[in-house]
């Protein structure tokens, strides 16, 4: 019985040793459109903030995420909008990207980039937008979209005005459910008492908004960006074993 007393003792330590670097592990979860998603790691082996950062940076959709100029129906709506609010705001996430520290993942610094710089197009975008509204000549800075200039002549009186509104609202309602109506209705507004500055609103909002829209970096480089991030996240997935609970289609 003595004999075995080490053997006894070995195992009791054995286990507790195991027990004691199963409890060391930590987890990081988040969150996307349908699944809540976990891994489990060693806090010895990798820094927990730059982890979390990582996952913000690769996973969080909506985190670290440029601001959105908010939607405004007319130009009354447009004339509260807070451009010093939507430049604060801007640099706040630019600055938090900028300095995140993260995992040491191959290319990570590349996407940071990649990030930063949709991130700082949509910000100038959304701020030429803003002053827009107020100054037609502000669109002009957002350099991207020189194919949409017209909208612009139209606004700043260089071309007839009235002719460019006619031939955007027909264009833009023969998308719509109803194309006549959506003619009628829009036509329309320029008969109200403050119609000059509402078809200004529409040819800004409507016009050169959807023209450029479709020359910035969120659209015209989310495919290289994606991939960029895509291939992170395989490599984040052969580090880690990522555990995924997702609610039920329907």
């Amino acid at each position: 019985m003595v004999q075995r007393l080490p053997l006894i003792a070995a195992l009791a330590a054995g286990l507790a040793l195991g027990s004691s670097a199963s409890a060391a592990r930590k987890t990081l979860s988040w969150d996307d459109d349908a699944c809540t998603h976990r891994i489990s790691f060693d806090p010895a082996k990798h820094d927990e903030k730059r982890l979390n950062n990582t996952i913000r940076l690769l996973f969080a959709r909506h985190d670290l995420a440029a601001p959105i100029v908010p939607f405004v129906a007319d130009p009354q709506a447009a004339a509260k909008l807070d451009l010093h609010k939507y430049d604060r705001q801007c640099s706040d996430v630019l600055k938090a990207v900028r300095e995140l520290e993260l995992a040491p993942l191959q290319g990570i610094e590349d996407y940071r980039r990649a990030r930063t710089g949709d991130i700082d197009d949509t910000c100038r975008f959304g701020n030429a937008e803003i002053r827009g509204l107020r100054d037609p000549s502000a669109l002009r800075d957002y350099t991207r979209a020189p194919a949409c200039s017209h909208f612009i002549d139209a606004l700043e009186g260089k071309s007839d005005i009235d002719k460019v509104f006619r031939e955007t609202v027909l264009r833009q309602c023969s998308n719509n459910a109803s194309p006549q109506r959506c003619r009628n209705e829009t036509l329309g507004e320029a008969q109200k008492p403050d119609g000059k500055e509402r078809v200004r609103f529409y040819l800004t909002m409507y016009g050169w908004n959807n023209c450029a829209n479709n020359n910035a970096a969120r659209i015209a480089d989310s495919k290289a960006l994606e991939k960029l991030r895509a291939g992170l996240e395989k490599q984040f997935r052969r580090m880690f074993t990522v555990r995924s609970k997702c609610e039920n289609p329907g």
